[in-house]
């Protein structure tokens, strides 16, 4: 079985930017908020966010089991809603839960670097989120982050200018149906896209009802 939900995730392709996932397939009650609240220590106590984890991934797992899905919980990335040590702790419980075992390291080190990989893609900042819990987990989890980080700079680059773009034109009531963006031609191709999405989301919450744009109304 386990084989199967591995099978799974390595279908998901670990592309950037990704729009962040829920990190439960299940919600058993409200057992993660405290973590997504940030009101659980980053410790091994039992309150803490690592052993609400666990608390959480034993009951997701449980109820995947008794429904007879094969639904894995950790596939959306692990940074959209909970922090590292409830991440790893739920990790933890669901394996235990639904497989009847441990989970072994090197599934541990493969989680942690696919999601940190994609977390990092969607972060503004090449910091990793604090984990404390499990010097394996957070090593490979931060060491992913930065790379992920790294890899989606120019995206966000991007994405940057073309806000500024975008706020330039609206405000100037120079904005044009068919704008010429030929000198995005010199750029990657992330940077493109990051400054496209930008400008045109930019664009259309611009728009106002009346058929104008823009504070001005512009037309």
């Amino acid at each position: 079985m386990k084989a199967i939900i591995h099978a799974i995730l390595l279908l998901l392709a670990v592309t950037y930017p990704v729009s962040a996932k829920a990190f439960m397939t299940s919600a058993p009650g409200d057992i993660g908020l405290a973590d997504m609240e940030h009101r659980c220590p980053n410790d091994n106590s039992i309150n803490s966010c690592f052993q609400i984890g666990i608390k959480s991934g034993l009951e997701a797992g449980k109820e995947m089991k008794q429904t007879g899905n094969i639904l894995y919980s950790l596939v959306g990335g692990v940074g959209g809603q909970h922090s590292q040590n409830f991440s790893l702790g739920y990790l933890l419980g669901y394996d235990k839960a639904y497989l009847g075992k441990e989970t072994n390291s090197s599934y541990i080190n493969y989680i942690a670097n696919k999601t940190g990989f994609e977390d990092g893609g969607n972060a503004n900042s090449s910091r990793p989120p604090l984990c404390t819990v499990n010097n394996t987990w957070c090593s490979v989890y931060s060491s992913a982050f930065e790379n992920g980080y790294t890899v989606a700079q120019p995206y966000w680059v991007g994405h940057q200018r073309g806000e500024v773009y975008a706020e330039h034109v609206i405000n100037s009531c120079t904005q044009k149906e068919h704008p010429d963006f030929s000198f995005l031609k010199h750029h990657t191709a992330q940077y493109k896209e990051g400054f496209l999405n930008a400008y045109n989301d930019a664009v259309a919450a611009a728009s106002n009802d009346n058929g104008t744009y823009g504070p001005k109304e512009c037309k």
